[in-house]
């Protein structure tokens, strides 16, 4: 180990905590940090302009946490409805955001303009899943995974 760079280092990281800057971890730091936990964060913006319009948001996160694992889930919708103008627009989109050993999410989203109605919808939904000892669950999976086994092998 390179003992005059990782004082370098050292005065670098400290003197950036000392200055209220963010701290940028390095691969040995990172590969030491274990944490578990989830955070889901969902939002949808939706905007009507018209004679008539009609805009309406919706979210929903959850965090469910089991004996080896933390599940977060969250939705959103945004939706707009503008009618009786000739200058009638929505705008929608939506975001969404998860950290954790496994996220998948996405967003979908739409408008339609026809002249004198216009009308948008936006969806989206993120899944996070964090292991607190992913030992135990390769364990307990192996476990499972064996029983499985011997009892198909048994039949």
């Amino acid at each position: 180990m390179n003992w005059a760079a990782a004082a370098l280092v050292l005065g670098m990281t400290t003197s950036a905590a000392l200055a209220g800057e963010p701290k940028v971890l390095s691969d040995l730091e990172l590969e030491t940090v274990t944490a578990a936990g989830v955070l889901v964060d969902v939002n949808s913006v939706a905007a009507a302009v018209g004679d008539n319009a009609r805009a309406v948001t919706d979210a929903y996160t959850s965090v469910i946490e089991g004996k080896n694992l933390e599940l977060g889930i969250g939705f959103t919708l945004g939706q707009a409805l503008a009618c009786c103008g000739e200058n009638a627009d929505v705008e929608v989109g939506s975001a969404v955001i998860g950290v954790g050993d496994i996220v998948h999410g996405g967003t979908r989203g739409g408008k339609l303009d026809g002249g004198i109605l216009a009308g948008g919808l936006s969806t989206g939904f993120v899944v996070a899943v964090s292991f607190k000892d992913p030992l135990a669950m390769i364990q307990d999976l192996h476990s499972t995974l064996t029983s499985v086994h011997t009892g198909l092998a048994a039949k």
